[in-house]
């Protein structure tokens, strides 16, 4: 094995760069463990993995490697460079004054193979990314329903429900000719690659950015996603919003709420001719008022990102007796959502 000075730093992004493909368990053998094969450090837990090129000085590195004690020994280390080889029982660390070692295991037993690969590669159509961001706050947590956790791509659409409410965002043409569905919870990983293009396979949609890393996402192939048409037209009454007032409020409300929460909510109730914004975090909370010129009554609940969003684009918001609609035909979306009972604060 070549034994030559590899960037330290490079390398440890690259460690990084695949690590949405680590497992957070061991069920699946490897599946907590870099994978070094032809030229390429890998990750793959059964729903996500990831593929990034090896610079020439270590492309000859081989085996799987548990992830966290790579990655804690290449943190730690100062050294500008560092030497790097696989033999057949570790992969060794070397700087001018230290040597080190993680165990490594030869037989690659994780079904890399079974990912395949794409026939071709294709430009990702304008707006499919921005959609698949807009739509993933409204796919639903709940394992007990698994296809509401997916993202569905249909024809040139993004849609999205988790029974409360519903996104729908299109996008310039449709990816294929047939339904995709992608986990939710992944997309804000795969979106921070930057990809251009987009490739299918069985099982798979793989996403590839300017630096030749690759992205793959498990697909729900043969899931049925219920038909929301019929859901996204509200019968109301228009409101104009008071939006950079509450812009102003929505992002003073995501201060007080984890950004690692995984559904965060804010809560609106509109009575009185006022509209209340309210944020309740584990350490502080926030309630801001202010004037709309309307006598109804509802409340909803909103994901703050996309409430904001929302605001920036929607021409269009309908109050009916059950949902409100708020939506832009210029930007191509509409997000529904049952209004809640009551709407007293």
């Amino acid at each position: 094995m070549a034994n030559e000075h590899v960037n330290r730093s490079e390398f440890l992004e690259i460690l990084k760069a695949v690590s949405p493909g680590l497992a957070r368990k061991d069920l699946i053998a490897q599946a907590e463990c870099f994978i070094f094969a032809n030229g390429r450090c890998a990750t793959y837990n059964d729903i996500v993995a990831v593929s990034h090129p090896l610079p020439e000085s270590c492309a000859d590195l081989a085996g799987a490697v548990k992830a966290e004690e790579l990655l804690k020994l290449i943190s730690r280390i100062r050294n500008k460079t560092v030497k790097l080889e696989t033999d057949e029982k570790n992969l060794v660390i070397r700087t001018p004054s230290a040597q080190m070692g993680v165990r490594v295991e030869n037989d690659i037993v994780l079904p890399l193979a079974a990912i395949g690969a794409p026939d071709e590669w294709l430009p990702i159509p304008e707006g499919m990314l921005k959609a698949i961001s807009f739509c993933r706050f409204s796919a639903g947590q709940d394992q007990a329903r698994p296809i509401l956790t997916y993202v569905l791509l249909r024809e040139n659409a993004a849609i999205s429900s988790d029974d409360l409410r519903i996104t729908v965002m299109e996008f310039d043409k449709p990816l294929c000719d047939r339904d995709i569905l992608i986990p939710a919870e992944h997309i804000k990983e795969l979106i921070s690659y930057k990809p251009i293009e987009f490739g299918r396979d069985e099982g798979w949609l793989h996403f590839r950015n300017e630096s030749g890393v690759t992205f793959s996402l498990r697909t729900a192939e043969d899931a049925e996603y219920m038909d929301l048409t019929d859901h996204l037209d509200v019968e109301g009454v228009s409101l104009e919003l008071p939006t950079k007032e509450l812009k102003a409020s929505v992002q003073l409300a995501m201060d007080v709420i984890p950004a690692k929460e995984p559904d965060p909510v804010l809560k609106v109730t509109c009575k009185d001719g006022k509209m209340l914004v309210k944020a309740d975090g584990p350490y502080a909370w926030v309630k801001c008022r202010h004037k709309i010129e309307t006598d109804e009554v509802f409340q909803f609940l909103v994901h703050p990102q996309l409430f904001l969003d929302t605001l920036d684009l929607a021409d269009e918001v309908i109050v009916g007796t059950s949902c409100i609609r708020i939506a832009s035909k210029k930007a191509r979306f509409v997000h529904v959502v049952l209004l809640c009972e009551g709407g007293d604060e």
